[in-house]
């Protein structure tokens, strides 16, 4: 099982257990978590709950200071293809980040515009 198909178990799954451990993956997936979280301007209560459920062993405070870091950045798709060298991975991210933009019960247009770029870009990038 991949650390994405991992996540998406934790979110998909309300009495999943928490992604033990760290992984390499961990710091591509939660700048694409943050950049989506905050693509409406805030980074909602709902939003750091689900993070505090993918990432149990941080505390609020180091999840808040990557999300910022994150934030203060340009998403790196390249970074992201990499992570996710095959379209059926990709697409699992994709899926995983709209989970994030739901969070909060709504899709916000920049959350929606965020996602549909992303996969356009994700799919003209080739496979590693």
């Amino acid at each position: 099982m991949s650390r994405i198909d991992e996540f998406l178990a934790v979110v998909e799954d309300p009495a999943a257990a928490p992604v033990a451990g760290a992984d390499p993956l961990d710091g591509v997936i939660l700048d694409l978590l943050a950049h989506v979280a905050f693509a409406d301007g805030e980074v909602g209560e709902e939003e750091f709950t689900l993070l505090s459920r993918l990432y149990p062993e941080r505390g609020l405070g180091e999840i808040l200071s990557q999300v910022d870091a994150a934030t203060e950045r340009p998403l790196d798709v390249d970074a992201l293809a990499r992570a996710f060298p095959t379209h059926l991975e990709r697409g699992k991210a994709l899926r995983f980040a709209t989970h994030m933009a739901w969070q909060d019960r709504r899709l916000d247009p920049g959350e929606s515009q965020l996602i549909r770029e992303l996969a356009a870009r994700l799919r003209e990038l080739p496979e590693y």
